[in-house]
């Protein structure tokens, strides 16, 4: 990647406002594999773990510029929720939801979480089925009672989810049309059914970006569900051949709807009357979707695995296809318009002759709500991707403040399973990510961004999904107003690293977040240690460059 300060030579001084972070990270005591976060109005960090609980934390900023957690709160209700087996038996002995996003709306007051969660079972990969609930997929909303306890109630239950770890995941929210935007992962690789993904077909809800009419949900009648809890809306799904129907309020349905997909026998319909629709599709695993201040909608999405599956063959059919020899990176997204396609194909909804129920043949697609494309796009390549990336790349974020002299405002921030923060600017004519850190944790997953008038202004956080901590990224402008270049053995930044060093690496050397690769962590960069792992052996001579043992301790 290009430096930001690249053009600029060692003998000059900037005089500009450098764009760089001081790394700090947050440890806190019992947090376990967190995958969402945001600050409420409250001034309160909000984070999710991916088991169901969500923990809320009062944080202050310490007099060494450091953060410390004062005080926790932690909401068990999404965790609580039910889990049934593929054939919507419920299976009490399965405990835990995944969250995979979490939205925070309201007021200081009076703060609203919106949580997407689902079957905590993660099969797939060429593993066995392991029997989840394809349709545990479940938008909550939670909120404040007038006496100070937390409710929740369940809006929209019986969304798809994988056999893999794909589900819905990020959510936001689009004011004019009182709606969310929730992402809903795909049951393929790349729209066939393959071993790795269990065979199992897309369903009607899959591979998709969802509307959620918050308006049509609000005037629908709370109901109480029979285990405990309350509900407003269940997808309708098809009449599962395997199942004995029931009398309901709504007529016939089998036994235990919404829950278990039963491999798309008794998949949620997609029908013209529905509040949740499908506002943009052709998305294998988009982890998080973004609405800008200014109303545009950027996503991005996970690319595809050599191996795992291939495109939709046979005319849109739902026939299996192992034939992948190739990955594709991750690609971000503007989603220009309604009905955008984003390159994922899906022929349950791009045809409606795949049916399901061989007694009753059934398409969960009503006519006319088909999709328009059924083709494999290539990333990058071929589906109008504004950047891509190789890592896994997720969270997504908009840098608001006025930091830099307003040189981030605008701009979009993304991380990636590297530990690279990425930035894409929104006003400049790019087609690819600059990176803003390094080093950032140990499977960064979502990244939040603080504006102006919030509780700590132009600070960035991350939740480390495998560090099981948050690292918390200051912007340099907190004490520094210049950065000087004019000698190349300094270190402008104090991150360790010398002037030349970071320029040798293509880092900034403006940035103390933005580190150059360093082995041994001896602060001198692994392009310029002529001995890595500190063996004797120079790395010229070393067969084993990167390890001090070279190869003995290795099975």
């Amino acid at each position: 990647m290009t430096s930001i300060l690249a053009l600029v030579s060692l003998n000059q001084v900037v005089q500009a406002q450098s764009i760089g972070f001081y790394k700090k990270t947050l440890n806190i005591s019992g947090l376990a594999n967190p995958t969402s976060l945001q600050f409420g109005k409250d001034g309160r960090l909000y984070v999710s773990e991916q088991n169901g609980l969500i923990k809320i934390f009062d944080i202050e900023r310490t007099d060494e510029g450091g953060y410390s957690v004062t005080d926790e709160e932690i909401i068990s209700l999404v965790y609580e929720i039910p889990n049934y087996d593929d054939d919507g038996i419920l299976n009490e002995s399965i405990i835990g939801r995944q969250v995979t996003g979490i939205l925070l709306l309201g007021t200081p007051d009076s703060t609203v979480i919106f949580v997407t969660s689902s079957d905590p079972r993660i099969g797939g990969g060429g593993k066995a089925d392991t029997n989840l609930d394809t349709n545990s997929g479940i938008i909550s909303k939670i909120y404040r009672t007038p006496e100070g306890n937390w409710e929740k109630i369940d809006l929209v239950r019986g969304l798809p989810r994988s056999e893999e770890n794909h589900s819905q995941n990020g959510l936001d929210y689009l004011m004019a049309e009182n709606q969310l935007l929730v992402t809903s992962g795909g049951n393929t690789n790349q729209g066939a059914p393959s071993n790795n993904f269990t065979f199992i077909a897309e369903y009607a809800y899959s591979a998709a970006l969802l509307s959620v009419d918050l308006s049509r949900l609000e005037l629908m009648p709370v109901k109480i569900d029979p285990l405990g809890g309350q509900y407003v809306y269940d997808l309708p799904t098809l009449d599962d051949e395997s199942r004995p129907n029931e009398t309901s309020e709504i007529g016939y349905q089998d036994t235990n709807d919404p829950f278990g997909g039963n491999n798309g026998k008794n998949q949620a319909m997609l029908t013209y009357d529905s509040p949740v629709q499908i506002y943009s599709s052709g998305w294998r695993n988009a982890y998080d979707v973004l609405v800008t201040d200014n109303g545009l909608i950027y996503t991005v999405d996970n690319g595809p695995n050599k191996g795992w599956g291939g495109p939709p063959i046979n005319d849109c059919s739902n026939d299996i296809n192992e034939n992948s020899s190739e990955s594709f990176p991750d690609n971000l997204h503007y989603v220009a318009y309604k009905g955008y396609y984003g390159g994922h194909p899906n022929p349950t909804r791009s045809n409606r002759l795949n049916l399901f129920n061989e007694t009753n043949p059934q398409s969960p697609v009503e006519e006319g709500l088909e999709d328009p494309s059924c083709e494999y796009l290539i990333p990058g390549q071929a589906d109008n991707a504004l950047a891509t990336y190789p890592e896994s790349t997720n969270g997504l974020a908009q840098y608001v403040a006025s930091n830099f002299d307003g040189g981030l405002i605008g701009d979009l921030i993304t991380v990636a399973f590297d530990g690279t923060l990425l930035r894409f600017s929104t006003s400049q004519n790019e087609d690819e990510f600059t990176v803003l850190a390094s080093g950032i944790g140990t499977i960064p997953l979502d990244v939040t961004a603080q504006g102006d008038f919030d509780v700590f202004p132009g600070t960035i956080w991350v939740c480390n999904y495998a560090g099981d901590n948050i690292t918390v990224l200051d912007p340099v402008d907190f004490s520094v107003g210049v950065c000087d270049l004019s000698n190349s053995d300094q270190d402008a930044d104090g991150d360790g690293y010398t002037n030349l060093d970071e320029e040798e690496n293509d880092t900034d050397p403006c940035n103390p977040a933005h580190l150059p690769s360093d082995f041994d962590g001896d602060l001198v960069s692994d392009l310029l240690d002529t001995d890595d792992d500190n063996d004797q052996i120079p790395d010229i001579d070393d067969y084993f460059p990167l390890d001090a043992t070279n190869g003995s301790a290795t099975p």
